[in-house]
């Protein structure tokens, strides 16, 4: 499952909210994943483009349960 919203506030920035769950099945156990992402989007021109980027995972795999932290800083250049 997978819920996404994203908001342009103006020509230069942007916000995006995603929220995803996945259930997997693995031959000795069930891994259930909840993800929330929150980025940042930024128009420095027509042709350039950055992405901040945070993302939390929390993952339940049966024996085990622990937290995914994870942050990103993309760029694209079109031309």
């Amino acid at each position: 499952m997978l819920l996404l919203a994203n908001y342009q506030v103006n020509d230069f920035f942007g916000a995006t909210v995603k929220y995803s769950h996945e259930n997997t099945e693995k031959t000795a156990s069930e891994e259930d994943i909840d993800r929330f992402t929150f980025a940042l989007l930024f128009t420095i021109t027509q042709n350039l483009m950055f992405n901040v980027e945070y993302s939390h995972a929390a993952v339940d795999s049966g024996s085990s349960d622990y937290d995914v932290d994870e942050f990103y800083l993309q760029g694209l250049l079109t031309f």
